[in-house]
Formats: structure tokens, C-alpha cells, sequence
């Protein structure tokens, strides 16, 4: 079996959870034996680190001017456009014909209409690789609240939000298999392609690989007193439940308690109309890093006392609550962040509340309260969160098409 996959983003040093989703899938496909090449396509200057094997296209494929409420929806946009080109068509399809591959993977929606005219043009006689969906969320609910948070033209509401699920259902029904990350995902997924074999694979997470000692360094810079920390990537749904789980204000939190901000969210939160009218108190209340690098990320994860998940909007599923389960800290999050971690809700040091008050005097109160301390059987209950376990159901789905083939042997890597 050889496999391409394809997503609108480089997987070489992944960090939003779509990049990490989609690196995890490529290298258990390759401990698996199941042969595997990458191809990012996005536009130039996107992404500073990437591999030769990804095409960079240039941005203005997007073929106009956007509307300011348009740039959630760019991607679409953009990945619609780049489909009716030359240049791009004729890129990708000789990514496709230089190797004979029995499944092109969509990793993201927005990649299909590209795919989709590459495989149209394929010659008589010349191998015609089959689809696998690899959904990692239900796009057209997410784009349109994102859309109705900035208070979109209901016409665009509408007409962007259709044409995403027009998109998903297209996929969805001449895929020959499909993958999803939650239970609501999946069932949206057999409903709309007519079919009842989704598998569900789960969001997963992976031990941090960095020492230790190298964390050290980080001490002196993060809060001396008990803080939480809120790490997301600069996705606009993020900043959105920061906004409704909190509040305005961050008056609510004792003055000798933070929280950390770090990620792309943060310079999305300190735009915020809400956050800039009471930026004096939210900003004695926080302490906020922008991206940081692994180092920074192991450091919170090993002396963070809260982990908070204000999550409200979006599908799919949270890498971030993964992440946060397995560091055994407190974990405070909306029922929104666990979707497809539904099992872990009742788990020690989890604690979810709907109610945004709720929510506030929760994070008060743990904040004042002891570090959690797991036990080993409660930490073993954890590590079903490693994505060599969440990612199971599809690996077993891929091999068990490979036993009649039982020479389909080896792997491919990032160029």
C-alpha cells in the first residue's frame, strides 16, 4: 500500500493541532510499514519552516482582495481557487505521477478541490489512487460561528458555511475509507456520505521529549506563586472561548495569581476589543509569552498548576486537553474541550463547568488549592491518550486491506 497524504500546511516542525494530527498520522503510518509520502500545500511565506516535498504557491491565488470577516475562510477560498490553475494542477500532479499510489489521504477539507482536479485529469490507463478522508473536524459548523463572532453578513454566513459542507459531503461520499476524531464527527461523516464504516481515531498527545534540567531555565521566567496556564494556537474559536469563559475581565483573579498565555492566541486575545477595554487589570493578571519554543512548553507542563481549556466553539476534537490530561495537573475545561475525551471527564484533577461563573470561582479555588497528585493507576489510565494508542482503530483499518498484500512493504520520508 502506498499512501499521499495531503493538508493545507507543513508537517516538518508541527505545532497547531492540525499540524500535529496529521505528523502523528505519517509517522505511525510509517512504524506501521504502510509507505507514506507528505505534500503540504499552502501559500509562500506561511510557513518558515517546511520540507522540499511541500508546494509553496503564491498567496495572491487566492484571486482577490479579501473582505476583512473573509480571513477565517481564506483557506477555502484560496484552496478553491488554486483548483481551476495551471500551476498548481500541474505541481500536484506530478506529485501524483511519480509514484504509483493506491490512496491520496485528505488531511484537510480545503486540499480536496486541488486533489479533486488533479485526479479528473488523469489519462486512461494511468493509475487512479482512491480517497481516504482523514476528517479532523466538521469544518462548515466551525467556519460559521467563526463568521458570526465577527458579525458576518448573513448572506456569507450562509453561502461560505454551505459551500465548506457542500465540500465535506463531496469527500465524504467518494471516499473509499474515512477517519474522524470523535463520535458527533463521525456519525456527521456516515450521515452525509451515505455510509456507516467511519472509524473513529482519537486526538492523542506524546510525552514530552525534552530533559528535564533543560526546563530549569524557564523557572525564573514563569509566576513564583501557584498559575494557570491557557496554551493554544492563533486559531480564532480559541480566543473566542477565552473571551466567554472568562470574561472581559480578569479583576476575578486574586492580584498574586496568573495566568499564562502562550501561543499564537495570544496576540489574537490581546486584539480583542474586550480584553484592550480592561487591558490595565488583564494585563497585571496575565503573563503572556506568544509562541514558545519546546523548552517553554515542557517548563509549563511540568510546574503549571491549572491547565484551563476555555474552549466553546469549533468541532472536531482538542489536542490541547490530551495534552493537558496526560501532565497530570488540574485540568479545568468547558464540556466543549472534551469532546472526544468524553471518558476522562469524571477522571481525578478534571474538572468541567458550562457555567462561565462556575467556570471563574473554579479557577479561583484551585488556584488556592493543593497540586494534584495522581496515582500510578490513575496515570496508566492516561497514557490510552499517547497517539500510538488513539491512532489504532486506523492503523488496524489500513492493514487489515494490506493482507493481500502481503510484500506492500517499506517507507517513505520527508524530502
Amino acid at each position: 500500500m502506498k499512501i499521499l497524504q495531503l493538508a493545507t500546511f507543513p508537517i516538518v516542525e508541527p505545532r497547531h493541532g492540525g499540524q500535529l494530527r496529521t505528523r502523528h498520522i505519517y509517522d505511525e503510518y510509517r512504524k506501521a510499514g504502510i509507505d507514506v509520502d507528505f505534500v503540504g500545500i499552502f501559500p509562500q511565506g506561511a510557513y518558515s519552516q517546511h520540507a522540499s516535498s511541500d508546494l509553496q504557491l503564491p498567496g495572491d491565488l487566492a484571486g482577490r482582495v479579501l473582505r476583512e470577516y473573509e480571513h477565517p475562510v481564506y483557506d477555502y477560498i484560496w484552496g478553491t481557487h488554486i483548483a481551476s490553475l495551471p500551476v498548481a494542477r500541474d505541481a500536484l500532479l506530478a506529485r501524483i505521477r511519480q509514484a504509483t499510489y493506491d490512496f491520496i489521504q485528505i488531511d484537510h477539507i480545503c486540499a480536496w478541490p486541488l486533489a479533486r482536479e488533479c485526479l479528473s485529469i488523469l489519462r486512461p490507463g494511468e493509475a487512479k489512487p482512491r480517497i481516504i478522508y482523514s476528517a479532523h473536524n466538521i469544518e462548515h459548523e466551525m467556519r460559521r460561528q467563526v463568521l458570526r463572532e465577527l458579525r458576518a453578513p448573513s448572506a456569507a454566513i450562509e453561502q461560505y458555511g454551505d459551500a465548506v459542507l457542500a465540500l465535506e459531503r463531496e469527500v465524504a461520499t467518494r471516499a473509499t475509507h474515512a477517519f474522524a476524531v470523535s463520535t458527533v464527527d463521525r456519525n456527521f461523516i456516515n450521515s452525509v456520505g451515505r455510509r456507516n464504516d467511519c472509524v473513529q481515531a482519537k486526538n492523542g498527545t506524546a510525552y514530552s521529549t525534552v530533559p528535564e534540567i533543560a526546563t530549569e531555565d524557564w523557572r525564573p521566567v514563569l509566576p513564583r506563586d501557584p498559575f494557570a496556564v491557557f496554551i493554544s494556537s492563533g486559531h480564532l474559536p480559541n480566543a473566542v472561548g477565552f473571551s466567554a469563559a472568562l470574561g472581559d475581565s480578569l479583576a476575578f483573579l486574586p492580584p498574586d495569581r496568573k495566568l499564562v498565555i502562550a501561543g499564537g492566541v495570544t496576540p489574537v486575545i490581546e486584539r480583542t476589543e474586550p480584553y484592550r477595554r480592561w487591558a490595565a487589570i488583564n494585563n497585571s493578571r496575565t503573563l503572556r509569552l506568544g509562541v514558545v519554543d519546546d523548552i517553554g512548553i515542557a517548563a509549563m507542563r511540568r510546574f503549571a498548576h491549572v491547565f484551563v481549556l476555555p474552549i466553546t466553539a469549533g468541532g472536531g476534537s482538542n489536542i490541547k486537553t490530551a495534552e493537558a490530561l496526560l501532565t497530570g495537573a488540574h485540568v479545568l475545561a468547558t464540556p466543549t474541550a472534551f469532546r472526544g475525551f468524553e471518558e476522562y471527564i469524571d477522571e481525578p484533577a478534571v474538572h468541567v463547568e458550562a457555567d462561565p461563573d462556575r467556570f471563574r470561582k473554579k479557577l479561583v479555588a484551585l488556584l488556592e488549592g493543593e497540586r494534584a497528585q495522581l496515582t500510578e493507576a490513575e496515570q496508566a489510565v492516561r497514557k490510552r491518550l499517547l497517539w500510538e494508542s488513539t491512532l489504532s482503530p486506523m492503523i488496524s483499518k489500513l492493514l487489515s486491506l494490506e493482507e493481500s498484500s502481503p510484500n506492500a512493504q517499506g517507507t517513505a520520508g520527508l524530502v
